[in-house]
């Protein structure tokens, strides 16, 4: 019921288109197709005889951000993206039946070469080295050269694509490895169906030159064909067929065009001989364009149309065969498709104009519908993916939280350390301090007592000396030092006439003289005779 439902979908879709499609038939008489003055313009029909258009463009662009893989036909219509990834895939290259395509995608981490179902879901990786595969170019014949760094430096490789361990889907290959020189190797890109033998490819060197180099893969061997002193050749593209055969004196041989952005003037694009017969003429395929070409591409459907994407992103067709006709911008003049790598190649839903524009419609119809249903699963992938970034920022900001919170206790414990070995430092050091105070202390009075005793054991030993002098001289030899007498208990105190303090000051000699007196009877009656006398007198004093 499901898949009745989405068919009768993609009917309504597909019939609206017709209708309208056809309903602009009718209003107008002429078509708006792309443009050869660079603006939108009407065109006749009649610049369909220039050009061949009927074929697919494939392109990578960055026009949504990252790179993808975009296609459209010949006219510059029915774009439509065909990669959807969010990582980058870049240069396509489209099978010689159209029906699939090659390109670099880092969807992994590092480049691989991605093989594409056209207009379906299958692919898968044919390469998956770990290092970076990228440029490939699908040949003529099934195999693919691409170049790789698994060695260090960029080579050429080769490798078969269908009946690989990768397409069944049981393992892994390894490419054959093409050039083994010690600068790089890019752009490889192979001969027409009439010469698959061959390749060419650009080779970088140290000193900033490119050479646009040959390869015969069935004499495996090398030669130089273009070389360049200013690092600006590039995008070597064979002619489907034979040759472009300007002027060529050795028309059989393999002929490509490539871009040398060293030249002057306003065209960038030439053709040359590959070498054979040591014939290495080229010259330059005059383009009026306003700008310069990046990359060109040439169908297998058409030996003079050249596809081409201009170095501001543009894409557009010119000839070969008839230069004097101006090449077009696709679809209009105006579109800026940001367009790098190009390739053209067959569509293989287009039958005409008519069935280009059915085909044209159908795969709008499978393009909505594809893109429907791609965008319901890039909405359910990216809600999916949002809310793993939201459980992922929660968790994360959780565990910040917490580190902080572990960082900001560690650094209180260890500011309160901190503090406490500070303090304990501050007491130690007082302590210290009054320690060293005290010692000191005890030192000086130490010193003090012993200075004390040095001195008093001088004075002593100098008043030795000095009373052992010999001879005459001195202070006392001249005055006898008076000496002095202290009371020093009560009964030294008593007297006649009333006691004497202890410590008063009496005359040493009249204390031992007075003793004696006391003791000589004589002196003790004359002492007698005078009391007498005297308390007589006193006594007389009194009766008056």
């Amino acid at each position: 019921m499901k898949k009745i439902s989405k068919n009768l979908l993609k009917l309504s879709i597909l019939s609206l288109i017709l209708v309208f499609s056809f309903g602009l038939n009718l209003d107008k008489e002429s078509k708006l197709l792309a443009s050869s003055n660079f603006n939108v313009s009407e065109i006749d029909l009649e610049i369909y005889d220039n050009f061949y258009m009927d074929g697919l463009i494939l392109f990578d662009s960055n026009m949504n951000g990252n790179w993808d893989i975009y296609a459209m036909d010949g006219q510059g219509r029915n774009l439509r993206q065909l990669t959807f990834s969010t990582s980058d895939e870049r240069w396509p290259s489209l099978s010689p039946d159209g029906s699939h395509y090659a390109y670099s995608s880092n969807q992994d981490g590092n480049y691989n070469i991605v093989i594409q179902e056209l207009d379906g879901d299958y692919r898968f990786n044919l390469t998956h080295n770990g290092s970076n595969e990228i440029q490939p170019d699908w040949g003529p014949y099934e195999q693919i050269l691409y170049v790789s760094d698994v060695n260090g430096n960029k080579d050429i490789f080769l490798k078969n694509i269908w009946g690989t361990p990768e397409e069944m889907g049981n393992g892994q290959s390894q490419g054959v490895q093409m050039t083994f020189d010690s600068n790089d190797d890019t752009e490889p890109a192979f001969g027409g169906e009439y010469y698959d033998g061959i390749f060419a490819f650009v080779r970088t060197f140290s000193n900033g030159n490119d050479n646009i180099m040959a390869y015969d893969i069935n004499e495996f061997r090398e030669w130089p064909v273009k070389n360049n002193t200013q690092n600006q050749t590039h995008s070597p593209e064979f002619h489907p067929y034979e040759s472009f055969v300007y002027n060529n004196l050795n028309p059989d041989q393999p002929q490509f065009l490539y871009i040398d952005d060293s030249q002057s003037g306003i065209s960038n694009l030439f053709w040359s001989n590959i070498g054979y017969y040591d014939d290495y003429g080229s010259d330059k395929i005059n383009v009026r364009l306003p700008g310069k070409i990046e990359h060109v591409s040439m169908t297998p459907d058409d030996e003079c149309t050249i596809a081409f994407s201009t170095q501001d992103g543009k894409i557009g067709l010119l000839s070969h065969c008839q230069q004097n006709n101006n090449p077009i911008l696709l679809p209009d003049g105006n579109s800026n498709f940001r367009a790098s790598k190009i390739d053209y190649g067959r569509n293989i839903n287009n039958g005409g104009f008519m069935g280009g524009m059915m085909g044209g419609m159908m795969d709008m119809g499978n393009s909505m519908m594809g893109s429907m249903q791609r965008q319901d699963e890039m909405m359910r992938e990216e809600m999916e993916r949002q809310a793993e970034l939201d459980r992922e920022r929660n968790e994360m900001m959780r565990q910040q939280m917490e580190e902080q919170e572990r960082m900001d206790r560690e650094r209180m414990e260890q500011q309160m350390q901190l503090d406490e070995e500070r303090a304990r430092m501050d007491r130690e050091r007082i302590e210290q301090q009054m320690e060293q105070d005290r010692e000191r202390m005890e030192l000086e009075r130490q010193m003090m007592e012993e200075q004390d005793e040095f001195d008093r054991q001088r004075m002593e030993q100098q008043r030795e000396m000095m009373g052992r002098m010999e001879g005459s001289g001195g202070r006392d030899d001249y005055f006898e030092p008076d000496e002095k007498c202290f009371i020093q208990d009560e009964e030294e105190g008593r007297g006649l006439f009333g006691n004497m303090q202890i410590g008063a000051v009496v005359d040493c000699e009249g204390g031992d003289g007075l003793r004696e007196r006391f003791e000589d009877p004589t002196s003790l009656a004359m002492l007698g005779l005078v009391v007498t006398v005297g308390a007589t007198l006193l006594q007389m004093l009194r009766g008056n």
